[in-house]
């Protein structure tokens, strides 16, 4: 094994803080159209670059603190359901929790109402789900 090889829990790792936050705004913004509606079409691809963008900015600390949550507790998770639950519920309460504490941080914390930070939460389960895949049996870990 060269010094250079990365463990399949070390992909996941990555995997998870890289591109969890951009899946997480990208679900951000599909909720934020569910519920407002489509922007003009020539603010289109600003508004997308945008949310990957504040995406990857405010959900690098959920998503941090998600990867480290979620696989401590997967090789107890024996099914699929189970990891998809724990998948879902550790995305929404690091989402809400992680974005919370940012803006507490730089003091906008009264910047989000109460829906807004449950498109958060639910952008954030999905992106976890995503992210881990539960539904794939479980590697057999070393």
């Amino acid at each position: 094994m060269s010094k250079w090889s990365v463990d399949g829990q070390s992909r996941r790792l990555l995997a998870i803080i890289l591109l969890g936050p951009i899946i997480g705004g990208l679900a951000m913004l599909a909720l934020n159209v569910v519920v407002e509606g489509l922007p003009e079409i020539e603010y289109l691809g600003p508004i997308i670059f945008m949310f990957m963008v504040f995406g990857f900015l405010f959900g690098v600390l959920p998503a941090i603190l998600a990867a480290l949550v979620y696989l401590r507790l997967e090789p107890r998770l024996k099914s699929a359901a189970t990891r998809c639950g724990a998948a879902i519920g550790i995305g929404f309460t690091t989402s809400m929790l992680g974005v919370y504490l940012i803006l507490l941080s730089v003091g906008g914390e009264t910047l989000f109402s109460a829906p807004e930070i449950l498109r958060v939460g639910l952008s954030g389960a999905l992106a976890l789900l995503f992210t881990t895949s539960p539904w794939r049996a479980s590697s057999p870990q070393a």
